[in-house]
């Protein structure tokens, strides 16, 4: 009996460990794995991003060769290991494998795919092939060079002082620097070494907010002057219709383009070489005068044949045409024999005027018509240009109507008078 009983309690403990086992292995072959199942409209990388999972890595899961999935199809969602805690050394790189994506790269390394993609100036974070070098850290920002020492240009009326406040720098330092005692005396066209390399540009001497007009020194230079007012070279130059950016005269009047300036209007290339190439006498010119032709179309040819038949013997009455299409280009320019040869013009009443005023004619009837941007675009270039060259102000720049009121409507009421005005003072 007992030895029975022996046997049935001792089958009956090898039967329960063994349904304890077998429960314990169908508890882990059954565990649920993490699904999904794919609804109507949705994407598999939708469903990457949603589930925080690369695309590759859930294409490799479910042996997907292409992103095409269908509703109702169950998915497995890869469970994601323990991330590792990788040390990134400033400038280590890692070398892309087959068939990785830059997510998968950021998560390996904790990084966000973004940053990567910034550091490695890739435009699109999915350009990226096998074996190339992927940057894992920001790059380091360069040196920067050592300021080179500058130099400030004495102009009338300055002190030691207000340049030490221009620049930032104390009075005693910038005495010492220079050599220069008590009671710090100092002269016009002196050049003062400003310490710790201060230029204009990075002191208080930034771009003027206005445009301003100045008087060229004794010996100034233009990289000086473009120095002194956080200005470039160019920039000074093309306001000011400089052939020479190297030769100032002493004297000389220049514009110095503020915040406020617009851009100059850029001159075609070719037209600006041959009106070069004219030599124009200093202080004949005072006035610029805009007309229209009064006609739809027409070019300088059918007003040159006009002027004759009307008795002028020099033809062509305007200095410059401005075409419309047709006859003439677009906003092509025609420079007439009056500038060429530098004589009067033959396009205001009054000789008087004829004789000091540069003629600009823009084809068309701007009665009924506007001028075309081409027109506005040559005609802002031009006046620009004369207004450098003649060292003519603003002002001088006229509409026909202008120089006479109760003889013309000219250049017509559909001319924009009030914004070409406008920006011709915000360029000059």
């Amino acid at each position: 009996m007992m030895s029975g009983f022996t046997f049935h309690t001792n089958t009956r403990i090898v039967f329960t460990t063994l349904l304890a086992v077998l429960f314990l292995g169908l508890a882990v072959v059954d565990a649920p794995a993490k699904t999904h199942v794919v609804r109507r409209g949705e994407t598999l990388g939708g469903i990457a991003s949603k589930h925080k999972v690369a695309l590759t890595t859930l294409k490799r899961e479910n042996s997907l060769r292409s992103n095409l999935i269908k509703t109702g199809q169950r998915l497995r969602i890869p469970e994601k290991a323990p991330a590792k805690k990788i040390t990134i050394i400033p400038g280590q790189t890692h070398t892309v494998r087959k068939g990785e994506s830059i997510t998968e790269i950021a998560e390996k390394y904790g990084a966000s795919p973004k940053n990567l993609a910034a550091w490695n100036k890739l435009k699109s974070a999915s350009l990226i092939n096998t074996g190339d070098k992927i940057r894992l850290t920001a790059p380091s920002a360069p040196t920067p060079a050592a300021a080179a020492p500058a130099t400030h240009m004495v102009t009338k009326g300055e002190t030691l002082s207000r340049i030490a406040e221009k620049y930032r720098v104390k009075l005693s330092t910038l005495a010492r620097a220079n050599k220069i005692n008590w009671p710090y005396g100092i002269k016009i066209g002196q050049k003062i070494t400003i310490p710790g390399g201060q230029t204009a540009s990075t002191s208080n001497t930034a771009q003027p907010a206005k445009t301003t007009r100045i008087i060229v020194q004794k010996s100034q230079t233009l990289a000086e002057i473009a120095r002194r007012y956080g200005v470039s070279k160019e920039q000074i130059a093309a306001y000011n219709g400089l052939k020479d950016p190297d030769r100032l005269l002493f004297g000389q009047r220049l514009i110095i383009p503020g915040k406020d300036a617009s851009p100059k209007s850029p001159i075609n290339t070719g037209l600006k070489a041959a009106l070069d190439k004219i030599s124009v006498r200093a202080g004949k010119w005072k006035y610029i005068v805009v007309h229209h032709s009064a006609t739809k179309e027409g070019g300088w040819k059918g007003m040159d044949r006009y002027h004759r038949a009307r008795g002028m013997e020099n033809g062509l009455a305007y200095h410059f045409v401005i075409g419309r299409g047709g006859q003439m280009q677009n906003g092509s320019t025609y420079i007439g024999n009056r500038w060429k040869k530098q004589i009067n013009g033959g396009h205001l009443a009054k000789e008087s005027m004829n004789a000091k005023s540069i003629g600009i004619c823009l084809v068309g009837d701007f009665t009924t018509q506007t001028p075309t941007s081409a027109q506005m675009r040559s005609l802002n270039g031009l006046t620009d240009y004369l207004l450098a060259k003649c060292r003519l102000k603003t002002d001088a720049v006229k509409t026909h109507r202008q120089i006479h009121p109760n003889h013309t409507a000219c250049p017509g009421k559909r001319f924009p008078v009030t914004s070409f005005a406008r920006e011709l003072k915000k360029r000059n």
